[in-house]
């Protein structure tokens, strides 16, 4: 009986870590970076506010404010990717190798850690990440 009552209680411990682990972490921000030998430009959502900076041969600097509804759009847009093997996500690099295109990143930070997409192609990223990239890219465009 002793026996039965110490794995029962050694059951309910690992339940109770279980979903205390399994808590869904916050994202707090954002990060979408793409790369050349001569350039790189970078778009930072956070909870309230979108940062877009570029810097080489075509350079700005923007800031904007969000709405909750606008940061609640982007963290839908997470939903669909697994954080946990964001590094795994198969990439195209073949323009990016050739200098035909820039090389493209993408960083979520939480609560509990920051997870990095592998580098990518630009116009190419890897399927689950399109949703998102769709949301950041326009910010990325320089306003004449």
């Amino acid at each position: 009986m002793r026996p039965l009552i110490i794995c029962f209680n050694c059951l309910i411990i690992l339940f109770s870590c279980s979903e205390i682990n399994g808590q869904e972490e916050q994202i707090q921000e954002i990060t979408y970076r793409t790369m050349t030998r001569g350039s790189q430009k970078e778009v930072v959502v956070t909870a309230n506010q979108l940062r877009a900076q570029a810097n080489g041969v075509l350079s700005f600097q923007n800031t904007e404010e969000l709405s909750t509804d606008q940061w609640n759009n982007y963290l839908e847009k997470c939903k669909s990717i697994q954080l946990a093997t964001l590094e795994d996500l198969y990439a195209s690099v073949e323009n990016q190798s050739v200098d035909r295109g820039a090389a493209a990143e993408l960083i979520i930070v939480t609560d509990q850690g920051e997870y990095h997409s592998p580098l990518f192609d630009e116009n190419n990223p890897p399927q689950e990440l399109e949703p998102l990239l769709a949301l950041l890219k326009p910010h990325l465009v320089v306003q004449e």
